[in-house]
């Protein structure tokens, strides 16, 4: 776009003129003829603006040299490509940072654990009976015989979709609720679907304290 005005313009109707492109986002580029001043406009403005503001303007006039149609496809673009500079800016700090931020993100439930933990006297288990427990994260039967040892053996059944195991005491055996599996103390299949036998875990007793430590 080009503002075209007399040649005698004052230069402090220039300046003023400036100020006002400037504040629409103008840049500002003057000519001087004989017949003519010429201002060449460029710059990212909204050409509707200038024509407005031209009209306020004695003795001058505005000529697109560029149709209306194609400066705001322009300002478009520019906002899109703003947009998604800063778009792709965001999403490389995202991943900048979110591997730092997984390093100093501290440890869950859910990292395995080892080590014995301590479980109780051996005074709350009677002969012939077990006890469900959880171990680092584990279902663990705690099994004491009638001769007063203790063994440990992972409480899920083996077959398929795991299921707790119930201990029966009349049988001495762990029993599957869901598929009919039946294990002995030391995790033995005996009967059913499972053909895999139960994980085992060690136990020890120290100064009447019974502990159970992580699956062999």
């Amino acid at each position: 776009m080009i503002l075209v005005l007399q040649p005698d313009v004052d230069e402090s109707f220039l300046e003023r003129v400036r100020k006002e492109l400037m504040a629409l986002g103008c840049t500002f580029s003057l000519s001087r003829g004989d017949e003519q001043v010429i201002v060449a406009l460029g710059g990212n403005f909204d050409p509707d603006a200038v024509y407005a503001a031209a009209a306020a303007w004695p003795a001058v006039d505005a000529l697109n040299l560029r149709s209306d149609r194609y400066y705001r496809n322009e300002r478009r673009k520019r906002r899109f490509m703003s947009w998604l500079i800063i778009g792709f800016g965001l999403l490389t700090i995202a991943a900048l940072a979110f591997p730092v931020l997984n390093f100093l993100r501290p440890p869950d439930n859910k990292l395995e654990l080892t080590g014995p933990v301590r479980v109780g006297s051996v005074t709350g288990f009677a002969e012939g009976t077990a006890r469900r427990l959880r171990i680092h994260g584990d279902t663990v039967m705690v099994v004491r015989d009638h001769a007063g040892r203790f063994r440990a053996v992972s409480g899920d059944c083996t077959h398929l979709d795991p299921c707790q195991l119930d201990w029966n005491l009349e049988r001495q055996q762990l029993l599957c609720p869901c598929h009919g599996g039946v294990f002995d103390i030391l995790g033995n299949v005996v009967d059913g679907p499972a053909n895999a036998p139960l994980l085992r875990f060690e136990t020890a007793v120290v100064k009447d304290t019974l502990f159970v430590n992580r699956r062999r």
